[in-house]
């Protein structure tokens, strides 16, 4: 079908009114993106990539996040010229989310964008849902939503995303955007919503399952946190960095997939940061060939309702189900350090230095995960962070249609583990060589 095209479902009920539904034909894509600091000018140029961009590439990211009106004195090309003439031609996969500052309320808006081909989405506000009401009073959606359709009549064929930060206001927006977004962190002491207490471990994923509950069946992509300048103290020129550590970077990451997310977005990327501490970009690399692994699966899947049994321990267990494959997120929520307001208050005020930081605790939990009738299970395999295709310990009950993984260890170092559940032995090479990131070779 054509991208930008209406389609319409409707089911028939025996003595019941027929239910109707009706979407647009969308992108078959599931972003990696970055938000990077603009300072670090991740751009192509005519040569290739910047370094900022090939650090990034090798990364694992495929989407950049781009305000229109970047590029020079600050950064080598602008994102008009990278758009329409150097991502085109680039031997690279990149995309392009075009941030809210494109002009497209002007008369000649569509001329703004000659190729598309590299456009990932328009960007029509981040957080919206923090703002019910405009300046002027009238509803903040509604000026969302206006901008969503003046951008479905120039650019059809492009998707168009909205961010989003609360519990509670985040379904007001639901359904105004092709793809809906939700931010929340839980770690470097990040600024929080929540009124009291700091956010719980499992803040990140029960706030990016309600936004994707509010706009299913729509996709959501969802955020991630990454490395930001804005959680330091002291200046830019002697920062004291407050940055999430490695297992609270992939327990973030990895809440995107068991949420239902069909992207998982950055926020934010900082290469300074990488620099100071190697481990998180590191771990952020990790989560990215991970996620890419899967994603084409969890692209096509969707929750599996019940969730998979978990035995024996606190840990987030939900199940992808689509048509080729079962994916099966597996995140620790056992902590054997918390963290409290209290102890961020102190870290800023009494003895300003790093944040707190959830430590992940040992413990070994068993999973069930129920296969549907319209699933096939002929091999079962893990994806490691370094990208590596294993075996793993698991039973089956062909009468109950249950795959068991009896023995699933999670500790701090350990803080996720990402199962796959295939209909073939095809998916191993499948994920193995989606695991691979730019630059590295290919068998």
């Amino acid at each position: 079908p054509t991208r930008g095209a209406a389609w319409t479902v409707v089911v028939e009920y025996d003595g019941a009114p027929p239910s109707v539904a009706a979407g647009r034909q969308l992108a078959p894509q599931f972003v990696v993106e970055a938000w990077p600091v603009s300072s670090d000018c991740a751009v192509p140029t005519s040569e290739g990539p910047t370094d900022a961009l090939a650090r990034h590439l090798r990364a694992g990211f495929d989407t950049m996040y781009e305000y229109w009106g970047g590029g020079p004195p600050r950064c080598p090309t602008p994102t008009p010229t990278a758009v329409n003439e150097l991502l085109p031609a680039a031997s690279y996969d990149l995309g392009v989310l075009v941030g809210d500052d494109f002009p497209y309320a002007a008369d000649d808006a569509g001329g703004l964008i000659r190729d598309t081909s590299r456009v990932a989405g328009f960007l029509t506000g981040d957080e919206s849902d923090g703002q019910l009401y405009a300046d002027d009073g009238s509803p903040n959606a509604e000026h969302k939503a206006a901008r969503a359709r003046r951008l479905w009549s120039l650019y059809p064929e492009v998707t168009v995303y909205n961010g989003g930060m609360t519990s509670g206001n985040v379904g007001t927006f639901a359904g105004m955007a092709d793809v809906q977004g939700m931010d929340a962190y839980i770690a470097a002491c990040a600024p929080h919503v929540t009124e009291t207490l700091f956010p719980p471990l499992r803040t990140a994923f029960d706030y990016l399952r309600n936004a994707r509950d509010n706009h299913m069946p729509w996709p959501t992509w969802l955020y991630a946190q990454g490395l930001h300048g804005g959680w330091n103290l002291g200046s830019d020129d002697a920062p004291i960095h407050r940055q999430p550590d490695r297992q609270e970077i992939l327990v973030q990451a990895l809440s995107v997939v068991a949420a239902g997310g069909k992207g998982v977005m950055w926020f934010q990327t900082s290469l300074a940061e990488a620099d100071h501490d190697p481990s998180r970009w590191d771990a952020i690399t990790e989560a990215n060939r991970m996620i890419r692994a899967v994603r084409s699966w969890v692209r096509e899947g969707d929750v599996l309702y019940p969730a998979p049994e978990v035995r024996g321990g606190d840990a987030i267990v939900e199940a992808i189900v689509g048509p080729r494959a079962i994916v099966v997120p597996v995140i620790n929520m056992a902590a054997s350090e918390e963290v409290s307001d209290v102890e961020c208050v102190r870290s800023v005020i009494s003895d300003p230095g790093s944040p707190p930081h959830w430590v992940l605790a040992d413990q070994e939990v068993g999973v069930s995960v129920g296969v549907p009738p319209t699933s096939e299970v002929r091999d079962v395999f893990e994806v490691l962070p370094s990208g590596e295709i294993v075996d793993v310990d698991f039973g089956v009950d062909p009468v109950a249609r249950v795959v068991r993984l009896p023995r699933v260890s999670l500790w701090n170092d350990v803080p996720v583990r990402l199962f796959v559940l295939h209909r073939g032995p095809e998916g191993r090479a499948e994920a193995a060589a989606a695991a691979r990131l730019w630059g590295e070779e290919l068998p």
